[in-house]
Protein backbone atom coordinates (compact mmCIF):
# COMPACT_ATOMS: atom_id res chain seq x y z
CA UNK A 1 0.00 0.00 0.00
CA UNK A 2 2.79 2.71 1.02
CA UNK A 3 4.87 1.71 -2.33
CA UNK A 4 1.03 2.73 -4.40
CA UNK A 5 0.57 5.67 -2.49
CA UNK A 6 4.07 7.34 -3.36
CA UNK A 7 4.22 6.37 -6.79
CA UNK A 8 0.27 8.26 -7.15
CA UNK A 9 2.60 11.08 -5.53
CA UNK A 10 5.08 11.11 -8.03
CA UNK A 11 3.01 10.40 -11.01
CA UNK A 12 0.65 13.18 -10.17
CA UNK A 13 3.22 15.80 -9.14
CA UNK A 14 4.81 14.78 -13.16
CA UNK A 15 2.00 15.31 -14.61
CA UNK A 16 1.53 18.39 -12.87
CA UNK A 17 5.50 19.41 -13.76
CA UNK A 18 4.92 18.35 -17.60
CA UNK A 19 2.19 21.64 -18.19
CA UNK A 20 4.23 24.05 -15.73
CA UNK A 21 1.95 24.43 -13.13
CA UNK A 22 4.19 22.79 -10.42
CA UNK A 23 6.46 25.40 -8.31
CA UNK A 24 9.01 25.04 -5.40
CA UNK A 25 12.17 24.45 -4.36
CA UNK A 26 14.39 22.39 -2.96
CA UNK A 27 16.08 22.37 0.44
CA UNK A 28 18.64 20.42 1.95
CA UNK A 29 20.84 20.42 4.90
CA UNK A 30 23.94 17.92 5.65
CA UNK A 31 24.01 16.50 9.80
CA UNK A 32 26.71 15.01 11.69
CA UNK A 33 27.47 13.50 15.29
CA UNK A 34 30.49 12.02 16.75
CA UNK A 35 29.62 10.23 20.25
CA UNK A 36 32.08 8.97 22.88
CA UNK A 37 31.49 6.46 25.40
CA UNK A 38 32.79 5.51 28.61
CA UNK A 39 34.82 3.60 30.14
CA UNK A 40 37.50 6.02 28.46
CA UNK A 41 40.10 3.63 28.32
CA UNK A 42 38.27 1.09 25.71
CA UNK A 43 37.97 4.20 23.16
CA UNK A 44 34.63 3.52 22.24
CA UNK A 45 32.95 6.15 20.12
CA UNK A 46 30.55 6.22 17.19
CA UNK A 47 29.37 8.55 14.60
CA UNK A 48 26.89 9.51 11.62
CA UNK A 49 26.59 11.32 8.88
CA UNK A 50 23.39 12.19 7.25
CA UNK A 51 22.42 14.62 4.15
CA UNK A 52 18.58 15.29 3.82
CA UNK A 53 17.25 17.26 0.40
CA UNK A 54 13.02 17.36 0.30
CA UNK A 55 10.55 20.53 -0.59
CA UNK A 56 7.36 21.37 -1.07
CA UNK A 57 5.65 22.35 -4.66
CA UNK A 58 2.71 23.95 -5.49
CA UNK A 59 0.39 22.19 -8.01
CA UNK A 60 -2.21 24.71 -8.35
CA UNK A 61 -4.57 26.96 -6.27
CA UNK A 62 -5.86 23.90 -3.78
CA UNK A 63 -2.63 21.03 -4.34
CA UNK A 64 0.64 20.67 -3.52
CA UNK A 65 3.29 17.96 -3.07
CA UNK A 66 5.84 17.99 -0.79
CA UNK A 67 8.65 15.49 -0.35
CA UNK A 68 12.17 14.94 1.62
CA UNK A 69 14.10 11.56 1.71
CA UNK A 70 17.97 11.13 3.51
CA UNK A 71 20.84 8.91 2.43
CA UNK A 72 22.74 8.46 5.94
CA UNK A 73 25.68 6.35 7.32
CA UNK A 74 26.39 4.94 10.84
CA UNK A 75 30.00 3.65 11.92
CA UNK A 76 28.06 1.10 14.12
CA UNK A 77 26.44 -0.53 10.97
CA UNK A 78 28.99 0.76 8.51
CA UNK A 79 26.44 0.80 5.72
CA UNK A 80 25.03 3.55 4.03
CA UNK A 81 21.23 3.65 4.42
CA UNK A 82 18.48 5.96 1.99
CA UNK A 83 15.20 6.73 3.47
CA UNK A 84 12.73 8.19 1.92
CA UNK A 85 10.79 10.27 4.71
CA UNK A 86 7.87 12.22 3.49
CA UNK A 87 6.15 11.68 0.03
CA UNK A 88 2.57 13.37 0.54
CA UNK A 89 0.20 14.96 -1.77
CA UNK A 90 -2.26 17.53 0.15
CA UNK A 91 -5.45 19.00 -1.06
CA UNK A 92 -6.86 21.69 0.84
CA UNK A 93 -9.67 24.19 0.33
CA UNK A 94 -11.70 25.91 2.73
CA UNK A 95 -12.14 23.93 6.10
CA UNK A 96 -11.27 20.51 4.75
CA UNK A 97 -7.48 19.36 4.27
CA UNK A 98 -6.77 16.19 2.86
CA UNK A 99 -3.50 14.13 2.75
CA UNK A 100 -2.81 10.95 0.92
CA UNK A 101 0.82 9.66 1.20
CA UNK A 102 3.73 9.11 3.68
CA UNK A 103 3.65 11.61 6.52
CA UNK A 104 3.94 12.64 10.41
CA UNK A 105 0.98 12.69 12.68
CA UNK A 106 1.84 14.54 16.04
CA UNK A 107 -0.48 13.31 18.86
CA UNK A 108 -0.60 13.80 22.48
CA UNK A 109 0.77 17.34 24.54
CA UNK A 110 3.50 16.26 26.52
CA UNK A 111 7.17 17.64 26.52
CA UNK A 112 8.44 14.98 27.20
CA UNK A 113 6.29 11.69 27.94
CA UNK A 114 3.39 11.19 25.42
CA UNK A 115 1.05 8.51 25.67
CA UNK A 116 -1.43 9.51 23.03
CA UNK A 117 1.36 9.73 20.28
CA UNK A 118 0.60 7.08 18.58
CA UNK A 119 1.10 6.59 15.29
CA UNK A 120 4.22 8.27 14.15
CA UNK A 121 6.00 8.55 17.99
CA UNK A 122 8.97 11.06 18.10
CA UNK A 123 11.62 10.15 20.44
CA UNK A 124 11.38 12.37 23.54
CA UNK A 125 14.00 15.71 22.91
CA UNK A 126 14.13 15.08 19.49
CA UNK A 127 13.07 17.95 17.04
CA UNK A 128 9.87 17.55 15.50
CA UNK A 129 11.41 17.08 11.85
CA UNK A 130 12.82 14.28 12.67
CA UNK A 131 9.30 12.24 13.78
CA UNK A 132 9.14 8.95 11.18
CA UNK A 133 6.27 8.97 8.35
CA UNK A 134 3.83 6.61 7.60
CA UNK A 135 1.99 5.95 4.46
CA UNK A 136 -1.57 7.43 5.51
CA UNK A 137 -4.82 8.81 4.17
CA UNK A 138 -5.46 11.68 6.61
CA UNK A 139 -8.33 14.20 6.65
CA UNK A 140 -8.32 17.07 8.70
CA UNK A 141 -11.89 19.08 8.81
CA UNK A 142 -12.51 22.44 11.12
CA UNK A 143 -16.35 22.01 12.09
CA UNK A 144 -16.23 25.12 13.56
CA UNK A 145 -14.06 28.08 14.68
CA UNK A 146 -12.88 25.90 18.16
CA UNK A 147 -13.62 22.61 17.01
CA UNK A 148 -11.60 20.22 14.66
CA UNK A 149 -12.16 16.61 13.18
CA UNK A 150 -9.39 14.46 11.96
CA UNK A 151 -9.40 10.87 10.89
CA UNK A 152 -6.74 8.72 9.14
CA UNK A 153 -6.38 5.33 7.42
CA UNK A 154 -3.31 3.21 6.59
CA UNK A 155 -1.91 -0.10 6.76
CA UNK A 156 -3.97 -2.46 9.12
CA UNK A 157 -4.78 1.41 10.55
CA UNK A 158 -7.59 3.14 11.59
CA UNK A 159 -8.17 6.54 13.83
CA UNK A 160 -9.76 9.59 14.29
CA UNK A 161 -9.78 12.60 17.03
CA UNK A 162 -11.85 15.41 17.80
CA UNK A 163 -10.81 18.74 18.95
CA UNK A 164 -12.72 21.37 20.83
CA UNK A 165 -12.03 24.31 23.36
CA UNK A 166 -13.53 25.00 26.66
CA UNK A 167 -12.80 28.90 27.32
CA UNK A 168 -8.92 28.96 26.96
CA UNK A 169 -8.69 24.64 27.29
CA UNK A 170 -8.19 22.35 24.90
CA UNK A 171 -9.70 19.09 25.13
CA UNK A 172 -9.07 16.08 22.65
CA UNK A 173 -10.71 12.59 22.24
CA UNK A 174 -9.20 10.08 20.45
CA UNK A 175 -9.86 6.22 19.28
CA UNK A 176 -7.59 4.07 17.21
CA UNK A 177 -7.50 0.29 16.21
CA UNK A 178 -4.40 -1.14 14.45
CA UNK A 179 -3.63 -4.64 14.15
CA UNK A 180 -5.90 -5.72 16.44
CA UNK A 181 -4.73 -3.55 18.89
CA UNK A 182 -7.65 -0.48 20.43
CA UNK A 183 -6.74 2.35 21.98
CA UNK A 184 -9.16 5.40 23.62
CA UNK A 185 -7.75 8.64 24.73
CA UNK A 186 -7.32 12.15 25.55
CA UNK A 187 -5.86 15.05 26.50
CA UNK A 188 -6.31 18.59 27.80
CA UNK A 189 -3.70 21.98 27.46
CA UNK A 190 -4.14 25.75 28.21
CA UNK A 191 -5.93 27.59 30.75
CA UNK A 192 -5.26 25.30 34.25
CA UNK A 193 -2.50 27.45 35.60
CA UNK A 194 0.02 25.45 33.36
CA UNK A 195 -1.21 22.07 34.25
CA UNK A 196 -1.87 19.94 31.41
CA UNK A 197 -2.41 15.98 30.59
CA UNK A 198 -2.94 12.96 28.64
CA UNK A 199 -3.83 9.46 28.92
CA UNK A 200 -4.47 6.42 26.83
CA UNK A 201 -6.07 3.02 27.68
CA UNK A 202 -5.40 0.17 25.73
CA UNK A 203 -6.78 -3.09 24.89
CA UNK A 204 -6.87 -6.25 22.92
CA UNK A 205 -10.40 -8.19 23.12
CA UNK A 206 -12.73 -7.36 26.18
CA UNK A 207 -12.92 -3.50 27.00
CA UNK A 208 -11.85 -4.79 30.96
CA UNK A 209 -8.84 -6.26 30.07
CA UNK A 210 -6.94 -3.39 29.05
CA UNK A 211 -4.51 -1.05 31.04
CA UNK A 212 -4.25 2.66 31.77
CA UNK A 213 -0.96 5.17 30.38
CA UNK A 214 -1.18 8.50 31.85
CA UNK A 215 0.78 11.50 32.41
CA UNK A 216 -0.01 14.60 34.08
CA UNK A 217 2.29 17.57 33.76
CA UNK A 218 3.38 21.26 34.90
CA UNK A 219 4.57 23.87 32.68
CA UNK A 220 6.38 27.01 34.45
CA UNK A 221 7.38 30.04 32.25
CA UNK A 222 10.34 32.85 34.42
CA UNK A 223 12.77 35.02 33.34
CA UNK A 224 10.19 35.85 30.39
CA UNK A 225 11.41 33.29 28.06
CA UNK A 226 12.81 30.07 30.54
CA UNK A 227 10.64 26.77 30.14
CA UNK A 228 10.40 24.65 32.94
CA UNK A 229 8.66 20.69 32.84
CA UNK A 230 7.45 18.48 35.51
CA UNK A 231 5.90 15.35 33.99
CA UNK A 232 4.50 12.06 35.96
CA UNK A 233 3.72 9.21 33.95
CA UNK A 234 1.84 6.62 35.00
CA UNK A 235 2.03 2.89 32.35
CA UNK A 236 -0.14 0.22 34.09
CA UNK A 237 1.08 -2.15 31.56
CA UNK A 238 4.56 -1.80 32.76
CA UNK A 239 6.43 -4.28 35.31
CA UNK A 240 6.14 -3.45 38.57
CA UNK A 241 8.99 -5.37 40.03
CA UNK A 242 12.36 -4.20 38.22
CA UNK A 243 12.98 -8.26 38.40
CA UNK A 244 10.47 -8.55 35.80
CA UNK A 245 11.58 -5.80 33.27
CA UNK A 246 12.10 -7.68 29.93
CA UNK A 247 14.41 -5.92 27.65
CA UNK A 248 13.63 -7.43 24.43
CA UNK A 249 10.53 -5.28 24.15
CA UNK A 250 13.05 -2.61 23.94
CA UNK A 251 14.92 -4.11 21.45
CA UNK A 252 11.61 -4.90 19.10
CA UNK A 253 10.60 -1.71 19.88
CA UNK A 254 7.58 -2.61 21.13
CA UNK A 255 7.94 -0.49 24.29
CA UNK A 256 10.09 2.62 25.12
CA UNK A 257 10.17 2.27 28.90
CA UNK A 258 9.75 -0.83 30.81
CA UNK A 259 8.70 0.20 34.33
CA UNK A 260 5.27 1.61 35.92
CA UNK A 261 6.00 5.38 36.81
CA UNK A 262 8.64 8.12 35.92
CA UNK A 263 9.04 11.35 36.74
CA UNK A 264 10.86 13.90 33.87
CA UNK A 265 12.33 17.40 34.65
CA UNK A 266 12.88 19.38 31.92
CA UNK A 267 14.47 23.10 31.36
CA UNK A 268 14.54 25.25 28.24
CA UNK A 269 16.57 27.88 28.39
CA UNK A 270 17.24 30.11 25.41
CA UNK A 271 20.47 32.11 26.77
CA UNK A 272 20.06 34.72 23.64
CA UNK A 273 19.01 34.42 20.20
CA UNK A 274 22.10 32.00 18.97
CA UNK A 275 22.72 29.67 21.83
CA UNK A 276 19.87 27.52 23.71
CA UNK A 277 20.17 24.98 26.35
CA UNK A 278 17.88 22.16 26.87
CA UNK A 279 18.05 19.90 29.91
CA UNK A 280 16.12 16.76 31.16
CA UNK A 281 16.67 14.83 34.23
CA UNK A 282 13.66 11.58 33.78
CA UNK A 283 13.57 8.83 37.11
CA UNK A 284 12.26 5.85 37.07
CA UNK A 285 10.42 5.55 40.36
CA UNK A 286 10.59 1.89 40.87
CA UNK A 287 13.98 1.38 40.69
CA UNK A 288 15.37 4.44 41.61
CA UNK A 289 17.84 4.55 38.14
CA UNK A 290 18.19 8.00 36.82
CA UNK A 291 19.65 9.95 33.15
CA UNK A 292 20.54 13.23 33.21
CA UNK A 293 20.60 15.12 29.92
CA UNK A 294 22.12 18.45 28.78
CA UNK A 295 22.02 19.50 25.61
CA UNK A 296 23.32 23.40 23.60
CA UNK A 297 23.22 24.71 20.49
CA UNK A 298 24.94 27.70 18.91
CA UNK A 299 23.60 29.12 15.76
CA UNK A 300 27.21 29.90 14.12
CA UNK A 301 25.75 31.46 11.54
CA UNK A 302 22.53 31.16 8.90
CA UNK A 303 24.34 28.08 7.36
CA UNK A 304 25.60 27.04 10.62
CA UNK A 305 24.90 25.27 13.58
CA UNK A 306 26.86 23.48 16.29
CA UNK A 307 25.64 21.24 19.31
CA UNK A 308 26.98 19.45 22.03
CA UNK A 309 25.58 16.94 24.75
CA UNK A 310 26.30 15.26 27.62
CA UNK A 311 24.36 12.02 29.12
CA UNK A 312 25.04 10.90 32.54
CA UNK A 313 23.22 7.40 33.66
CA UNK A 314 23.20 7.15 37.20
CA UNK A 315 21.91 4.35 39.20
CA UNK A 316 23.19 0.26 39.71
CA UNK A 317 24.03 -1.99 36.42
CA UNK A 318 20.35 -4.09 37.20
CA UNK A 319 18.30 -1.00 36.98
CA UNK A 320 16.54 -0.33 33.97
CA UNK A 321 18.67 2.93 32.44
CA UNK A 322 21.91 1.14 33.36
CA UNK A 323 21.07 -1.76 31.73
CA UNK A 324 19.82 -0.05 28.21
CA UNK A 325 22.84 1.63 28.84
CA UNK A 326 25.06 -1.12 28.88
CA UNK A 327 28.03 0.00 31.59
CA UNK A 328 28.09 3.09 29.41
CA UNK A 329 27.60 5.70 32.71
CA UNK A 330 28.74 8.98 30.52
CA UNK A 331 28.17 9.71 26.58
CA UNK A 332 29.56 12.70 25.35
CA UNK A 333 28.26 14.25 22.09
CA UNK A 334 29.32 16.86 19.09
CA UNK A 335 27.73 17.55 15.99
CA UNK A 336 26.97 20.17 13.21
CA UNK A 337 24.01 20.73 10.61
CA UNK A 338 24.70 23.11 7.76
CA UNK A 339 22.04 24.03 5.74
CA UNK A 340 22.68 24.00 2.07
Amino acid sequence: MGKKLILVCLIISGLFGQVGLAEGAVQGQLEGELGWYSPWDENRWAGWLKLQLGGDWSLGEDLALFLRGSSSYDSTTAEPDFTLERAYLRYETGKLRLNLGRQAVSWGVGWFFRPTDLITPLTPLSKEETRPGQDLLRLTYATSAVTNLEALGGEELLAARYEWRIKKTNLRLLGLVQSGAKVVGLDFQGGLAGFYGEAAYGFTDELNSGFWTSMLGYRKIFKEDWNGYLEYLHDASGAADPAQYDYSLLAAGSRRYLGQDYLALGLVVPWDDLTDYTGAVVVNLRDQGLVLSNYLNVAVSENLDLKAGAILVMGAAETEFGQMAAGQKVILSLGGVYYL
